[in-house]
């Protein structure tokens, strides 16, 4: 049984939606197609393109108390608790923003967006979120790059049971991204290097505590708390 977190946009072209009003606009619509809506462009390519990637796994302990790992991974979309009330939102019965957390790149502030459509699969006790838009804001580096990156990434979260015989819940992550980078004074070496550090660095972090949030949530519902308000005081970053 697993909770799969799926990105994959598009390798030949970003999307804009005309309308600004853009948790309207991703509901019930796939990347892959076009719509009135969309403009598609294509990335070019040139010698500042670079990929960066990372990846990381993490485990923690699932306490059973009145209902079981199997019956929470088989819960609906729309029983789904936020987890941080601060950084997603629900935007219908399935589809979710997520708002990660500034990140900084060389001085350059950069904030991901991401849109996500969920798919539960209740007999199999799984469920897959694919992220179905992504935007980059903060600085006007985030801004320059915002369309011209293509993302590949897929977080597992499953149920098992560990050594000592607990259950537990695990996410294991991996992500590829490939970016138009702007120009810039700092040589592409660095702008490589770092750009894989700073995934690999955001990665641990936020798949430690997305999990870790998750299985404070799974233990009230557990419980027998059906509010599925999002857990207090934590983030993901």
């Amino acid at each position: 049984f697993t909770y799969s977190f799926k990105f994959n946009q598009q390798n030949k072209y970003y999307t804009k939606l005309r309308d600004s009003n853009i948790e309207d606009k991703v509901v019930n619509q796939s990347i892959d197609n076009k719509n009135d809506n969309e403009v598609q462009l294509p990335i070019v390519n040139n010698d500042r393109k670079v990929s960066w990637s990372g990846s990381h796994k993490s485990s923690v302990k699932a306490k059973e108390i009145k209902r079981t790992v199997e019956e929470y991974m088989a819960l609906p979309a729309s029983e789904y608790s936020v987890l941080s009330a601060e950084q997603i939102i629900r935007l219908n019965d399935h589809q979710f923003k997520c708002v990660i957390g500034n990140m900084n790149f060389f001085g350059n502030i950069i904030c991901p967006v991401l849109y996500v459509d969920v798919n539960v699969y209740p007999e199999l006790a799984k469920s897959e979120i694919v992220v179905v838009k992504a935007e980059t804001t903060g600085s006007d580096i985030a801004e320059k790059i915002n369309g011209s990156f293509n993302v590949s990434a897929i977080n597992i979260v499953s149920a098992g049971i560990d050594d000592k015989g607990r259950k537990t819940l695990t996410s294991d992550a991996s992500v590829n991204i490939d970016v138009l980078v702007p120009e810039s004074k700092v040589p592409m070496r660095l702008i490589r290097t770092g750009g894989n550090f700073l995934i690999q660095s955001s990665l641990s972090v936020l798949v430690t505590a997305f999990v870790r949030i998750l299985a404070a949530d799974f233990k009230r519902w557990s419980a027998g708390d059906n509010s599925r308000n999002a857990v207090e005081g934590v983030k993901l970053g």
